[in-house]
C-alpha cells in the first residue's frame, strides 16, 4: 500500500527586488518534489505565511489594500508562476495563523484604547487572511467566524490506488489572537488560547483522539507556536516570570501544562503537534506521566521556514533544552516530561512525513526528513516514529 505524503512549512518572507530566486525556492522544490513522485500530497502551513509587517515598521504601508491584501496577492503570484503552478492541483492545504498575518509579536494590551486598535487590527488581518490566503482551507473555514478549526482531518490512503484508509483528527489551532495578557506578577494564569470558545472544543477533540478506532493511528495538533522543547531562558530559571522571555507555549506555562496533563490524563498515543516560528527544524519526543501511570509519549516536529533570509531573526540549538526533564503539579497530580529533541541543520525547506499505513502486526510508522530548498535530504536529519511498537529513532 501506498504511503501518505504530508508536508509541513512555515515563515515565507516576501522575495523582493534582488531575492526573487531565493525566495521561492522553497515552494518550486516542493511543488516540483510532489510531481516526481506522482501522488497527491497534502500541505499543512503552521503561520506567517505572509509579512505584512516586512520592513518592521519602516516601510510598512499603512492604506487597507496595500497592507492586509496586497501580500496575499504576491504570494499567489509567486504560486502561479512558472514552474510551481497553483498548489491546489497538487496538494490539500491547511493553514493556521501567526502573528505577522497582523501584526508583528502581536500581544493583548491592558489599555482600552490599545485593545480596540488590537481588536481592528486582528479583524482587518483576519478577513485579508480569509479573502485571499492560497493555504486557508475552505471547507473547514466556510463562514470565516474563526480561525481555528476541531473537523480537520487527515487521509490516510491505503486499500488500493488511490483509495483512503481512515480519516485522522487533525485540530488546527489558533495560538496567537485568542492570548490573554502576561503580567510578571500574573505569569501563571496567562493562556496562550481563547478560554472560553476554543479550549473547550480541543478538549472534545481530545477525547475524539481517545477513541479506539484511532488506536495505532495517529492524530494532529496544529500550532503556530512550538510545544516542545523549552527554552533554556525558561527551562534553567526558578522565577516563574522567566516564561515573558519566551512567545511559544513554554512562555504560557498554565497552557502547556494543562495541554500535556490532558493528552496524558486520556492516553491518547501517537499524538503528532506541527509548529513553526522558530526559523528552524526540531524533532522532539516527550514522554508524559501522571503520577505512577504508564508515560504517554508526545512529538512535536517544527517546521524550518520557506523563506527567513534575516539570521538575527532565527532561533537556534543554543536557545533550547535539548535533554531535559521537568515536572509540574496539575490538578492534585504530579507530572512528569521527559523531553528528547534533535535538531537537523538549518535552513530554508520544508519537513516530508511519510506515513506509512498499519498493517496486521503494527500499527502506523511515520517518517519525518527535511526537504531543502536546495541539496539532498540526508538521513541523519530524520526521525522515525513506530506507533505500534511504540519506538523513536532519530536520524
Amino acid at each position: 500500500m501506498e504511503p501518505t505524503d504530508l508536508f509541513v512549512a512555515s515563515c515565507q518572507y516576501p522575495g523582493g527586488l534582488l531575492d526573487q530566486e531565493p525566495a521561492y525556492a522553497s515552494l518550486r522544490r516542493l511543488a516540483g518534489y510532489v510531481r516526481a513522485r506522482g501522488r497527491p500530497g497534502q500541505f499543512i502551513v503552521t503561520g506567517d505565511q505572509v509579512y505584512l509587517d516586512a520592513t518592521a515598521g519602516l516601510f510598512d504601508p499603512t492604506r487597507d489594500v496595500d497592507r492586509y491584501e496586497r501580500p496575499y496577492l504576491r504570494l499567489d503570484r509567486a504560486l502561479q508562476a512558472a514552474p510551481i503552478e497553483r498548489f491546489d492541483h497538487l496538494l490539500a492545504t491547511f493553514s493556521v495563523p501567526d502573528d505577522h498575518e497582523f501584526t508583528n509579536n502581536l500581544e493583548p494590551v491592558p489599555d482600552a484604547e490599545g485593545s480596540k486598535r488590537l481588536a481592528d487590527t486582528i479583524e482587518r488581518g483576519a478577513r485579508a487572511y480569509f479573502r485571499h490566503s492560497p493555504f486557508v482551507n475552505r471547507v473547514l473555514h466556510p463562514d470565516d467566524s474563526r480561525l481555528w478549526s476541531d473537523a480537520g482531518r487527515i487521509a490516510l490512503r491505503g486499500g488500493g490506488p488511490g483509495a483512503t484508509m481512515a480519516r485522522l483528527p487533525l485540530f488546527l489551532s489558533d495560538c496567537r489572537t485568542g492570548r490573554t495578557p502576561r503580567p510578571a506578577d500574573g505569569i501563571a494564569e496567562a493562556s496562550i488560547m481563547d478560554q472560553k470558545v476554543q479550549w473547550p472544543a480541543l478538549c472534545k477533540w481530545f477525547d475524539l483522539a481517545a477513541r479506539p478506532e484511532f488506536d495505532g493511528l495517529p492524530k494532529f495538533f496544529v500550532s503556530s507556536s512550538l510545544m516542545l522543547p523549552r527554552r533554556l531562558a525558561v527551562a534553567g530559571s526558578s522565577n516563574p516570570a522567566s516564561a515573558l522571555l519566551s512567545d511559544a507555549w513554554d512562555g504560557f506555562p498554565a497552557s502547556q501544562q494543562a495541554f500535556l496533563y490532558e493528552v496524558a490524563r486520556r492516553r491518547i498515543k501517537g499524538l503528532i503537534t506541527f509548529s513553526g516560528d522558530e526559523h528552524m527544524p526540531i524533532f522532539t519526543r516527550a514522554s508524559v506521566r501522571i503520577d505512577d501511570a504508564e508515560p504517554v509519549q508526545i512529538h512535536s516536529l517544527h517546521a524550518p521556514p520557506l523563506y527567513a533570509p534575516y539570521p538575527f531573526g532565527n532561533a537556534s540549538r543554543a536557545d533550547f533544552a535539548a535533554e531535559e526533564v521537568f515536572e509540574f503539579r496539575h490538578d492534585g497530580h504530579r507530572v512528569q516530561v521527559d523531553v528528547s529533541a534533535h535538531f537537523p541543520a538549518a535552513g530554508d525547506g520544508c519537513i516530508h512525513v511519510e506515513i506509512a499505513p498499519p498493517t496486521q502486526d503494527s500499527g502506523c510508522v511515520l517518517s519525518a526528513r527535511v526537504l531543502r530548498a536546495s541539496g539532498p535530504m540526508t538521513g541523519d536529519e530524520s526521525i522515525r516514529i513506530d506507533l505500534g511498537r511504540g519506538l523513536t529513532t532519530f536520524g
